[in-house]
Parts: structure tokens; sequence; C-alpha cells
């Protein structure tokens, strides 16, 4: 049996920032008042790049997904079948988050999404 050892400042520097958080929530709480019930879940991947993800609480799919590969950011809404990346997460979040795209999420099936990114 083998052991690794974590170094947990090394899993820090990789987490999101509060401010990264706090970009994420905003989508999220957007999503909620756009009038969809949504749940969040986040992780590291096995590379140690944070990952985030907003589902729709009804059925489980996932509208929205954050990921920070290296110094990159990127979103990715699957049902509309589009992403953005950039080299800063507020930019991002800001960006096509208007009311009328909220309002797709909810209507576009998750089959027309084109997750090939």
């Amino acid at each position: 049996m083998t052991a690794s050892v974590i170094n947990f400042q090394d899993l820090k520097l990789k987490s999101w920032t509060d401010r990264d958080l706090a970009e994420i929530h905003r989508v999220a709480h957007s999503l909620e008042r756009a009038g969809m019930r949504v749940e969040t879940e986040s992780g590291l991947t096995d590379e140690g790049d944070p990952w985030y993800v907003i589902c729709d609480a009804a059925s489980g799919e996932v509208l929205i997904h954050f990921a920070r590969i290296g110094s990159r950011y990127v979103a990715a809404v699957l049902c509309l079948g589009y992403r953005l990346e950039g080299s800063r997460l507020p930019r991002l979040a800001n960006a096509n988050w208007s009311s009328a795209r909220l309002g797709q999420l909810r209507r576009l099936p998750i089959s027309q999404s084109n997750d090939t990114y």
C-alpha cells in the first residue's frame, strides 16, 4: 500500500477565489430570479483544477459548467451549445446572461446541446 501526501497550500492556490465564487453565485441567483430552481456542486479535477456546475434542481441536468484550467476560465452553457473562455471570470460571468438567454435555458431540451468543447 502506498500513501500520498497532499500539500493543502497547493490545493488552496488552485481552488476558487472568494471573488470567483461570488461571480458564480451571482449567476446562480440570476437563474433563480428568472424562475428556475437550481442546485450547485463543485470540486477539483484529477489535475487539481476547480470546477463548478449549476444544475436544474428538478431534472439534475447541468445548465452551466464553470472551470479554471491553468490560468484560463471556461463557462459552458450546455443546453445552448456554447462556450466562453477568458482570462477573467467576472468577464465571463457578465457575458450573455440576459433575461432572454436565461429563458432559453428553461425551454431548450438538453438533447440540443453541443458538448464538444
